[in-house]
């Protein structure tokens, strides 16, 4: 795993630097790229085999995003997924992030850098949302353990995204 205080630092300062370019609503991954790569590290980790295809929600930031999430893990659970209360359990965690204000970001950067250290060995990390809009390059670069970054898109395609990395049984 990465220095996460490392991680922590560095990402900071790129928060306090401008985006420029970036158009409202553009997809920014290569989702094929992106699900080979993280399909390429959940065998080099050996994924543990879960009964169950478990997911952890956390939804960060405003009510929209709650609202948000709600619609997400309904998609999820009728997609075949089940939502479990408990992280232990969970075959992946899904986190919807905040990235407006500096306070929202490094609330989404510590709760994926703690996911990251408390989520059960072979199980997986999808990050999604506004954070990831932003700042999907630079996400990718200094938290490669996350499996997925999705950027704010369609929820039956982010479904679609999820189902490609995180197979329900």
């Amino acid at each position: 795993r990465s220095d996460f205080r490392s991680i922590t630092i560095a990402f900071s300062s790129v928060l306090s630097i401008a985006i420029v370019g970036a158009a409202a609503g553009a997809a920014f991954f290569s989702p094929p790229e992106q699900a080979d790569a993280a399909t390429k590290r959940a065998a080099a980790i050996g994924r543990k085999a879960f009964i169950d295809m478990n997911f952890y929600l956390i939804s960060l930031g405003c009510a929209k995003n709650l609202v948000d999430s709600e619609k997400i893990a309904g998609l999820l659970t009728k997609a075949g997924y089940r939502i479990t209360d408990s992280i232990e359990d969970a075959s992946f965690v899904f986190i919807n992030t905040c990235g407006f204000i500096k306070e929202a970001k490094q609330e989404s950067i510590d709760t994926i850098l703690s996911v990251l250290q408390e989520k059960p060995e072979g199980s997986g990390l999808a990050v999604y949302g506004c954070l990831v809009q932003r700042y999907l390059n630079e996400l990718k670069e200094l938290i490669p353990e996350a499996d997925l970054f999705l950027p704010v898109l369609p929820f039956q395609e982010l479904v679609k995204e999820i189902k490609k990395l995180f197979p329900p049984k």
